[in-house]
C-alpha cells in the first residue's frame, strides 16, 4: 500500500498521481484529499486510487480507515 496528499487534485497534482500510483504498481494508493469533490474522487479512482477525505485529527483519519474495511 501506499499513500498519496493531495489537496483538489488539479492538472499538476492529477499527474503526479498517476506517476505516483504506475511508480508503486501494483501496490494499492490511497490518496488523502482535502474536501474532495464527486468529480475529483472520479478522476482519482480512474487512476486506480482509493480516496479518503483529508481528517482534521489523527484519531479521524484511523476511524476512516476502519469504516472503510467494514465497508
Amino acid at each position: 500500500a501506499a499513500i498519496f496528499d493531495g489537496t483538489g487534485l488539479d492538472a499538476t497534482e492529477t499527474g503526479a498521481l498517476a506517476w505516483f500510483a504506475g511508480a508503486v504498481r501494483p501496490a494499492t494508493v490511497t490518496a488523502l484529499l482535502g474536501f474532495p469533490r464527486q468529480d475529483v474522487i472520479a478522476r482519482a479512482e480512474a487512476l486506480g486510487a482509493v480516496v479518503l477525505e483529508k481528517p482534521f485529527r489523527l484519531a479521524d483519519l484511523g476511524a476512516l480507515v476502519a469504516a472503510r474495511a467494514r465497508g
